[in-house]
């Protein structure tokens, strides 16, 4: 299956399942692996952090319809946010906003009310679709 697939099957929340996220991650490792990860179609430019990114949202959402299914007072909620580009030796100072700024939207997160909001995204405050490209080899926020 083309990268392409992947991202496809990754953005249908409706029928997301762990599984997929496996699959998805063990076809480009072995595909690492073996060197064939380019002409297989996968980008060359940053496509392992991206991946391992979309990876963690795609979880996310599937953790999150399966928490929600707790019985009362045993529900978890859970979200995921990006924290922008922080100034720190991972981007090599290159970043915009110190950490305290970036780690805004997690304490927000994690001090909102019960059941506020389950398996969604976050940047900036803000619920934000986390769209993946994998034909392009990157993610983006739309």
């Amino acid at each position: 299956m083309p990268p392409e697939d992947y991202g496809r099957q990754l953005e249908d929340v409706d029928n997301l399942l762990e599984e997929l996220i496996d699959a998805t991650m063990t076809k480009f490792l072995e595909q690492v692996k073996d060197g064939t990860w380019t002409s297989e179609g996968w980008s060359q430019t940053n496509t392992d952090y991206s991946l391992s990114k979309i990876a963690v949202n795609a979880f996310t959402e599937v953790m999150a319809k399966k928490l929600s299914e707790h019985p009362e007072g045993g529900k978890i909620y859970i979200n995921s946010y990006y924290p922008s580009m922080v100034k720190t030796a991972m981007t090599g100072w290159a970043g915009q906003i110190t950490p305290e700024e970036g780690a805004d939207t997690a304490v927000w997160l994690s001090l909102l009310p019960d059941q506020a909001v389950n398996g969604k995204f976050f940047a900036e405050r803000r619920d934000t679709f986390f769209k993946t490209v994998f034909s392009a080899g990157y993610a983006e926020l739309v």
